[in-house]
């Protein structure tokens, strides 16, 4: 695990220096860094409550969403093939976040219909 972890870090000090040289905007930046806590973040808040979540499926959720975050954010454009079912996966994205901040405060029939409402508003 500690091989594992340097390896880790070194890559990751390679990636910041190829994108500190690339003389990316701020906003880029911070973009780019929220996709990245963003793809790391909910699969381990997942794993607390979920048992099903295994190393390999947190790995391979990290993966596809750093993909789909760079297609979206360089390729998808307007009009890319994946434009619609990465939008309606977005807006049922922002449904589940805001039914579950509801339901941790009013409980789980409002936070179901937070989430629908909200989901709906999106698309």
């Amino acid at each position: 695990m500690l091989l594992v972890g340097r390896v880790t870090m070194i890559i990751s000090a390679v990636a910041g220096m190829l994108l500190a040289t690339q003389k990316a905007d701020i906003l880029t930046l911070l973009v780019l860094v929220g996709a990245m806590w963003g793809a790391v973040v909910f699969p381990v808040i997942a794993s607390f409550y979920w048992g099903k979540v295994t190393n390999s499926a947190f790995s391979v959720s990290v993966a596809v969403t750093v993909i789909l975050f760079f297609y979206v954010r360089s390729l998808g454009g307007e009009f890319g093939a994946l434009t619609l079912p990465l939008e309606i996966i977005a807006a049922v994205g922002a449904g589940v976040v805001i039914g579950l901040m509801v339901f941790a405060f009013l409980g789980s029939k409002v936070g179901m219909i937070a989430g629908i409402i909200t989901t709906v508003i999106c698309l």
